[in-house]
């Protein structure tokens, strides 16, 4: 990497850089803009900082490919490969990342939505010191299995893909606060799950989820859990340790009774049962009314006594 500083359009840059620059802008036909701060909106667009390349933006743009060198660009802190998706004829969009992605160590946001990414090079779990993670409405089926290495990792976008699994090294993301896996194909997690004990708001809507492991009780900090749209038939009754839970969506899956441990839920706010053909309820679900909790669903509405009666 030659670190000789060029004039980059008026600007200093390093030479290793630009070139990278001039790379991208020769596969797509168009022109980076500098920008003094990252802006949504400009479709390639960067910002500068010590004469290196700070954050770069490649939106809605027709890509299938990022070059080697974008690994040249080791001070690199945002990477957006955003809503770049094409369908020309059976041609999509991007569809993998090069291995040099594993260079980019100071990346602390990375957000590839909307592209046409398959499969993860084992290499981009050596960011360390990513924090946020946006993989989002791609065609993903399997992660790496030493995914749980993004030890700095906050909040993590999954949605819209086609997974089938988590690997077990996916409970080692214990600072992770935000974690959306809705829209997938998943039909069981890890039961390394349980040790995810930053997570703060977990959505799992719209799987083929047919049991969730005991260890999902310890949760210790969860506030929102969304488990809407699956196949799950029971639930554990570790799901009743969940503390801090303030709102706790069962919509749409095959249950037909509730949990007696559902009344321990003290923080309960909002519970959704739409769509759920229950045929018992269980005594502790008046604890629930009793602390404020609402509960959203016309089925049952009727069968919940009022404790003033």
């Amino acid at each position: 990497m030659s670190n000789e500083i060029v004039n980059f359009r008026g600007d200093p840059l390093f030479r290793s850089d630009a070139n990278m620059l001039q790379e991208i802008e020769s596969l797509v036909n168009e022109r980076f803009k500098l920008v003094r701060r990252n802006q949504r909106g400009e479709r390639l667009s960067f910002t500068i900082r010590n004469f290196r390349v700070r954050d770069l933006t490649i939106y809605k743009v027709k890509i299938d490919k990022l070059p080697d060198s974008i690994g040249n660009l080791t001070m690199l802190k945002k990477l957006e490969v955003d809503g770049n998706m094409m369908e020309m004829k059976d041609q999509f969009g991007l569809k993998m990342l090069p291995d040099s992605i594993g260079n980019l160590l100071m990346l602390k946001d990375l957000d590839l939505y909307a592209n046409a990414l398959v499969k993860l090079p084992e290499s981009i779990t050596r960011l360390k010191n990513l924090r946020r993670l946006n993989l989002s409405a791609n065609y993903i089926d399997e992660l790496p299995e030493l995914f749980g290495r993004f030890n700095s990792l906050e909040v993590l976008k999954l949605h819209w893909n086609k997974l089938r699994s988590l690997p077990e090294s996916f409970g080692n993301l214990d600072k992770l606060k935000f974690l959306h896996l809705a829209s997938n194909n998943l039909n069981s997690l890890p039961d390394s799950f349980g040790n995810l004990n930053s997570l703060e708001e977990l959505y799992l809507t719209d799987n083929h989820l047919i049991s969730l492991p005991e260890s999902i009780g310890d949760l210790s900090s969860l506030l929102l859990l969304s488990l809407s749209s699956n196949n799950l038939t029971s639930l554990p009754e570790s799901i009743g340790n969940l503390k801090s839970l303030i709102k706790l969506d069962l919509s749409a899956i095959k249950i037909s009774s509730l949990l007696e441990s559902i009344g321990n839920l003290k923080s309960l706010r909002l519970l959704q049962l739409y769509q759920i053909p229950l045929t018992s309820i269980p005594k502790s679900i008046e604890r629930l009314k009793r602390q404020g909790t609402t509960i959203t669903d016309l089925y049952i509405r009727d069968y919940i006594k009022d404790p003033e009666s």
